[in-house]
């Protein structure tokens, strides 16, 4: 039987090891604050995905130029899912061509890039930054 949390500590352990405490620290107060600052910067930025691929985004833009597996994507998606209920890989490529559409239609300065069988990442401006103080353009989607 698949216990409520083997879905968080699954995501966990597909970080790196030297980075899972800090990654379980930042995925605990991603679930106790109300609205984390990162996925309200990005509404204030006109980026209108649901919550499944803005998951996805905050997961590229964590490891903003570095290379995600489709694996660690399927995970970041699937955070309110029991693993036996996760969806086929291919929910991350549909969602990679939403996460693009988005950031153009939003005017963000980064560039979602494929690397056929090792992953995807997010590359941009090392200044821009989704929680900081955002332009009055809203999403209402």
């Amino acid at each position: 039987m698949i216990g409520a949390t083997d879905h968080i500590r699954a995501e966990i352990m597909a970080q790196p090891e030297a980075g899972r405490l800090d990654y379980a620290l930042d995925l605990l107060a991603w679930y106790l604050d109300p609205v984390h600052p990162w996925l309200q910067g990005a509404r204030d930025l006109g980026v209108c995905l649901d919550l499944a691929d803005l998951r996805q985004l905050h997961a590229l833009d964590a490891e903003r130029g570095r290379w995600v597996t489709v694996s660690r994507l399927l995970a970041a998606r699937c955070l309110d899912r029991l693993a036996d209920d996760w969806p086929a890989p291919e929910k991350v490529f549909a969602g990679n061509a939403r996460i693009r559409a988005a950031l153009s239609n939003a005017g963000i300065p980064l560039v979602l890039e494929t690397w056929r069988h090792v992953g995807y990442r997010i590359s941009g401006p090392a200044d821009f930054r989704f929680d900081m103080k955002a332009s009055a353009k809203r999403c209402f989607a």
